[in-house]
């Protein structure tokens, strides 16, 4: 769509014709892959698409890291759909923490966002209220935190600012010096003061 006129639809109506056609051919499924920004997503995701996969390296023409997303049109799509969401929910969140820590956060969120996080056992919810009232320390946090960072990256609760954060420092495993820049705070302590933050208010 020329740019004077995206805005109108055109782009979604293209698309809602295209599964039509895919449909009326018998096709088991339609798919798109394109360098993975946050606004890209979105606009696939609101035409029925779901990632399936992400390039560990950052394609040239786009720097962007290459995302693959499928729509199933049949029941035999839809089993290969499902096999490959499932695997894509369990290694996604593994691929985080090295060869995808320099995923922009808002690409990471935005495709996390889309994955089934298992939610935190009861055991669990007690130790992040310990870390939340600075009764332990991060690195001795760290099992518990990241359950929580990947459930709250995936449900949305908290603001975007601190969904970025959980993710650059809990799930991609950045430096403090980098996430403070990052969240515009000034170091260490103020991002694990916000980490902390964020917890109390999922467990409020």
């Amino acid at each position: 769509v020329h740019p004077v006129l995206q805005g109108r639809m055109l782009g979604s109506e293209l698309l809602r014709q295209l599964v039509e056609h895919g449909r009326q051919q018998h096709m088991d499924f339609i798919g798109s892959s394109f360098g993975a920004t946050e606004e890209l997503l979105r606009f696939w995701y609101r035409a029925g698409l779901q990632p399936l996969r992400l390039g560990m390296r950052r394609e040239a023409s786009s720097g962007a890291h290459s995302a693959l997303l499928l729509k199933p049109l049949s029941e035999p799509g839809k089993t290969l759909y499902e096999e490959a969401r499932q695997r894509f929910s369990l290694q996604f969140p593994l691929q985080l923490a090295e060869p995808l820590a320099d995923l922009d956060p808002s690409v990471a969120v935005a495709l996390l966002a889309t994955t089934r996080q298992a939610e935190l056992p009861v055991g669990e919810v007690q130790e992040l209220r310990i870390f939340a009232q600075a009764g332990r320390d991060y690195a001795d946090s760290l099992h518990v935190l990241r359950g929580f960072a990947l459930a709250e990256c995936a449900l949305g609760r908290l603001p975007v600012a601190d969904r970025k954060l959980l993710m650059t420092k809990i799930l991609q495993g950045r430096s403090w010096q980098h996430c403070a820049r990052l969240a515009g705070l000034s170091g260490r302590k103020q991002v694990l003061e916000r980490l902390r933050s964020a917890v109390r208010i999922c467990l409020a």
